[in-house]
């Protein structure tokens, strides 16, 4: 009986085959939905194409970002790249001396070698050729005998002291003498504040300073508010000398410490062939300060009195 029933079972399954029920459908719709959409998220999504050569070397497409998302901290940003050196040393060299050079005490030098000798007639005398000569020259007795003559070459460094207004307040004597102008005839401020070492009258070697103007700046009055220097050759015109004919000349400026700031080649530059005098620089009081100018301005007359007149006051 059991094995009939097993074979007419067998029978219907081979007559009509098996067809599933449609599916069931949940009862809350929510579950299935959530159910839909994990099986989904699972599925990987397609390999995105490789970028083509061009897409590569083309520049970043701009992207809108909205503004809720601009308000954030701000990103730390490197600071700027400093100037080039040149840039910053393009400005004037004396604007900035006082801070890179101690100007307390600041000293005008001048140097320059004695010229070529001229050829002379046979006939000169001994005595002349040797006075003439550079060791006789080089010495002290040889300074004093020479004088200055037509055969050296005498330059002067000269200081004027002026006031707020420009003006060389005191004058002293007819000779100049306790003036506020520091030259040969007054190589001493009455205020000792500014002082004239040596008084070469034919040359030296160019190398080494052969006249010093020591101006002791922090020693200064307060009625003073500027200093000049220039520098002149003595009876230049009536000699028919100027500053094309030496050789190694110049004038500078030191600080107190020594170390020179400002120079200034006397036979270098055409522009002072025929000329007799230069007005060098200046210092300007600020504040509790000095500041320093180059001015470099060439006059054919040999007397520092042309340049004078501009700082006298008006009678």
């Amino acid at each position: 009986m059991a094995i009939s029933l097993f074979k007419r079972q067998v029978i219907s399954l081979q007559k009509d085959p098996y067809v599933p029920p449609p599916p069931r459908r949940p009862e809350n719709p929510a579950a299935g939905l959530e159910r839909e959409v994990r099986v989904e998220a699972k599925a990987e999504p397609p390999a995105p194409p490789a970028p083509s050569v061009a897409e590569l070397s083309a520049p970043p497409a701009r992207v809108s970002i909205p503004v809720e998302l601009l308000k954030c901290d701000p990103v730390p940003q490197a600071p700027p790249a400093a100037k080039p050196v040149a840039e910053a040393e393009g400005r004037t060299r004396a604007m900035d001396e006082a801070h890179r050079f101690d100007l307390s005490t600041i000293t005008v030098g001048i140097g320059w070698k004695i010229r070529e000798e001229r050829p002379r007639p046979d006939s000169q005398s001994l005595a002349r050729r040797l006075l003439n000569s550079r060791f006789v020259k080089s010495t002290l007795l040889g300074r004093w005998l020479a004088g200055g003559g037509d055969d050296g070459f005498d330059l002067d460094v000269i200081g004027f002291l002026l006031d707020k207004n420009g003006h060389v307040f005191e004058q002293g004597d007819k000779y100049m003498v306790g003036s506020d102008v520091v030259f040969f005839n007054n190589p001493r401020h009455f205020t000792g504040a500014a002082v004239l070492r040596g008084d070469n009258r034919i040359g030296g070697a160019g190398v080494q300073d052969e006249e010093q103007l020591v101006v002791k700046l922090s020693e200064l009055k307060s009625c003073y508010e500027k200093v000049k220097f220039m520098v002149a050759i003595y009876d230049g015109q009536n000699k028919q000398q100027h500053f094309g004919q030496l050789k190694d000349a110049y004038i500078r400026a030191v600080d107190a410490k020594g170390r020179e700031f400002a120079r200034c080649e006397l036979d270098k530059n055409p522009f002072y062939v025929g000329r007799c005098s230069l007005v060098f620089a200046e210092v300007v009081r600020q504040g509790a300060g000095w500041k320093f100018h180059t001015i470099a301005e060439a006059h054919s007359s040999d007397n520092f009195e042309s340049v004078l007149a501009d700082h006298l006051p008006l009678t």
